[in-house]
This record gives structure tokens, C-alpha cells and sequence, in this order.
């Protein structure tokens, strides 16, 4: 169910990057050093699509 994307007005993604259901994605999801090294990898992953697909200057 994507109920949280529809209402926005501009693009969106929604990532369901573990269920709090599960003990061991709970712990890592909990975990500040796994969420500092996700948000970066995520970022790195964001920067290199857009530099691969945005028309150059």
C-alpha cells in the first residue's frame, strides 16, 4: 500500500528497508552505525543514478 506516497505532489519513493517484526532487521535497523552507513550507501547510490542520467551542463 503506498498511502504515504499518494498524497504528495512530487515524485516519490517508499523503502522498506527491514520489518520491525523480525528480530535481527529490527536490531539492525535500530542500530545508529547500521543507519548512518545505509542513509550514505543510499546517498552514493541517489548521486551516481543522477549522474548518470541527468543531461550534462
Amino acid at each position: 500500500n503506498l498511502a504515504l506516497a499518494r498524497p504528495t505532489v512530487c515524485p516519490a519513493v517508499l523503502l522498506e528497508l527491514g520489518f520491525m517484526i523480525n528480530p535481527q532487521e529490527f536490531e539492525w535497523i535500530t542500530d545508529p552505525q547500521a543507519q548512518t552507513q545505509l542513509a550514505q550507501t543510499l546517498a552514493q547510490g541517489l548521486e551516481q543514478w543522477l549522474r548518470q542520467y541527468s543531461p550534462s551542463p
